[in-house]
């Protein structure tokens, strides 16, 4: 094994067991010096008690590997006790064996108790010495009673010089050991007075920084009580609520809650903070100054703890903000004047870059952005861009416009987009490449987006006003040729009969005349009837009653007793197909329709010889509306005739009797109420006319209008 090791001093976290470990090594390797090189030479020439001091020598050397032991493993203190308890009783043997007090080896106490103030401490030196002490007299008081044996270790001039020279040795090495003790001593506490010394220049100089960072600082700084008092506030402090010196304001202020919070609820709000988080961080509350004007401010505040856990006082930096809150406010009030004016706009500008994926997305807009796409900017762009709001029906479109675009040519186009409610928004787009000529190639979009929803609502009224309009007019040339041809027949005939008329009377012929009269007649009621059905055709959409709930089987059972006479005659099976549901109209007006499609069903029976007519519903409602039908078995229509039997006095056989109105009356008192009417027939199968009725109330229907 290593000497150097093995000797070697171990090392602690404290200087006072590191010395007191040197100490002992030093003093345990004395001891074996001394135990090699003095007490086995005496026990070789000394004349008696070899045996004893041999035997005390191989015991210094045991207690010693003992010692090397403890001090190894970091038990200074006990080694410490262990040597010098041992070695007292070493010493003790030997005066007791070697004559007493006046044995050499008493001599030997003086070095104990030395190295026990050394190892140990002055105390434990002070108690080895008064046990020495005590130990002598002992001795003296068996010497008197007799009680020392003789003296079995006798030494001779030589033993007793070495044994001296081993004692003066020793004594050197516990005063050089002491001496570097003290030395060493005096220079950790020059060491420590001079770290002391630095580090209170150094305190003194941060205490000076920082006082002087404190009353220089811009922001108010502040101690205080959880009473609500002031300990310490810096000049800011005390300039942020107008008094002269922060003095002043330690002095004057005796309440924080009333005489610097404008509303003592936010003092109360501020100190449940404190309690529960033990500090606040940008709590802003509106406070008074000395004059009494308002400031807002902001604060961040910390509780300070005493040693015991109790809440010392609160420091913290106030903030005049009130500057900033006004500018603030001023940009909410900006903001929200420009969003009143995007509002009320129906355009907005935007820009659209290039991003680092090579997409076009949008960046920037200006004006009602907001309002034309239901999106933030931000949503916008999360969902897709301009693309994913393009009605899908024009996205071929704006594929032909962006392609416009990549070729650096402006773009002026009309499509819909879908708003985020999932409305459809018509939008005018001017957009403007922003062209990279180096690249050659698109690197962003500028322009500008109109919302014309308005404008082709406008756009498609007025289309249907006008197709309304030439319906009407087409409507009207159609009317005037057929009232001009229908009413010039009975005219005609009655003129043509009243020159028969005289020729009858002068020939004095009284039946002719009768038969020319009964034509006459004729002709004028069936003038009269013509002329009532265009008057009740003219009525429509401009008179009708009151709208209403109606059993629509209701109406088929009256329209059937007022043919009922028809009926009969011609021997017509009806049949209702119930249930019939409930609709919404007007009832004289829709019992005409019911009245007018039966009675024209049983007019062209033709030779049917079991002529029968259906009414029933077909059971699809569809956006409010009821499909309806009235079926017969009769001669049928022509397809070719489905459209031109709903115009005024078309009639397919001057046969049967009618003036042709009745199912252009039913045309229009249909479309009044927002249906249709249409029919499927093939000549010889029998008709089928169709309609359609609303069954719950129309913003339009039932209107009058005069």
């Amino acid at each position: 094994m290593d000497l150097k090791r093995l000797f070697s001093v171990p090392v602690f976290d404290d200087d006072d067991s590191n010395i007191a470990a040197l100490l002992l090594q030093y003093i345990v390797v004395a001891v074996v010096g001394v135990t090699f090189f003095v007490t086995f030479p005496l026990a070789v020439l000394m004349p008696s008690g070899n045996a004893i001091v041999a035997i005390q020598g191989v015991c210094a050397l045991i207690i010693s590997a003992v010692l090397f032991r403890l001090i190894r493993s970091g038990k200074v203190k006990l080694a410490s006790w262990l040597l010098l308890v041992l070695f007292s009783v070493s010493v003790g043997v030997s005066a007791w064996t070697a004559g007493g007090i006046h044995a050499p080896a008493f001599t030997n106490f003086m070095l104990i108790v030395f190295a026990a103030g050394l190892l140990l401490g002055a105390r434990v030196g002070i108690l080895f010495a008064v046990l020495s002490a005590l130990f002598g007299l002992g001795l003296v008081f068996a010497e008197q009673r007799g009680f020392l044996s003789d003296v079995s270790v006798q030494q001779t001039s030589v033993t007793l010089w070495i044994s001296n020279v081993a004692i003066f040795a020793l004594v050197a090495l516990l005063q050089g050991l002491s001496a570097r003790t003290t030395r060493a001593a005096l220079l950790r506490a020059r060491e420590s007075e001079q770290v002391a010394k630095r580090e209170l220049n150094e305190r003194i100089h941060a205490e000076e920084k920082y006082r002087a960072i404190v009353e220089n600082a811009v922001f108010g700084i502040f101690q205080s009580t959880p009473e609500g008092r002031y300990l310490r506030v810096n000049s800011s402090m005390a300039r942020i609520y107008g008094y002269d010196s922060p003095q002043e304001m330690v002095d004057t202020v005796t309440s924080i809650a009333s005489q610097i919070y404008l509303d003592p609820a936010d003092r109360e709000r501020f100190l449940l903070l404190m309690n529960s988080d033990g500090f606040t961080t940008g709590f802003i509350a509106r406070n008074k100054r000395k004059d009494g004007s308002i400031i807002w401010v902001s604060s961040s505040t910390r509780v300070v703890k005493d040693a015991l856990g109790s809440v010392a006082y609160f420091e913290g930096t106030v903030e005049d903000i009130t500057d900033k809150r006004q500018m603030e406010q001023a940009r909410q009030l900006s903001e929200e004047r420009y969003r009143l004016i995007s509002s009320v706009t129906s355009d907005y500008v935007f820009s659209n870059v290039q991003n680092e994926k090579g997409e076009i997305v949008l960046n920037w807009v200006a004006g009602a952005f907001e309002q034309i796409s239901g999106y933030t900017v931000e949503e916008f762009n999360a969902r897709g861009g301009w693309l994913s709001t393009v009605y899908p029906d024009d996205l071929e479109k704006d594929a032909q416009d962006m392609e416009q675009l990549r070729r650096n040519e402006t773009v002026v186009s009309e499509l819909r987009t879908i708003h985020k409610d999932g409305s459809i928004r018509w939008v005018r787009n001017y957009a403007y490449p922003v062209w990279d000529s180096t690249r050659n190639e698109l690197v962003g979009i500028y322009g500008a987006v109109q919302d014309i929803t308005e404008q082709k609502r406008i756009e498609h009224e007025r289309e249907n006003l006008i197709r309304e309009l030439e319906a009407k007019n087409a409507e009207l040339e159609q009317f005037t040729y057929t009232v001009s041809h229908d009413l010039k027949a009975p005219l005609i005939t009655i003129k043509g009969f009243l020159g028969f008329l005289l020729q009858d009377a002068r020939s004095g012929n009284v039946e002719r005349l009768e038969r020319d009269l009964q034509r006459i007649s004729e002709a004028t009621d069936r003038m009269h009837k013509l002329l009532n059905d265009l008057l009740e055709l003219s009525r429509i959409g401009r008179v009708m009653n009151e709208p209403e709930e109606i059993d629509f089987g209701e109406l088929v059972h009256a329209a059937r007793d007022i043919l009922q006479g028809r009926f009969e005659e011609r021997g017509v099976q009806l049949v209702v197909k119930d249930p019939l549901p409930t609709v919404y109209g007007d009832r004289q007006r829709l019992l005409e329709v019911v009245q007018n499609l039966m009675d024209n069903a049983a007019k062209f029976m033709g030779g049917q010889q079991n002529p029968r007519i259906e009414v029933g519903q077909v059971f699809s409602k569809r956006r409010g509306n009821v499909t309806l039908y009235v079926s017969d078995n009769g001669i049928g229509v022509a397809p070719q005739f489905h459209d031109k039997i709903f115009g005024l006095f078309n009639r397919l056989s001057p046969s049967i009797d009618g003036t042709g109105v009745g199912l252009a009356l039913a045309k229009r008192i249909i479309e009044i109420h927002g249906g249709r009417i249409w029919v499927e027939s093939a000549v010889g199968e029998g008709a089928t006319f169709y309609f359609t009725l609303p069954v719950s109330p129309l913003k339009d229907a039932g209107k009058s209008s005069v």
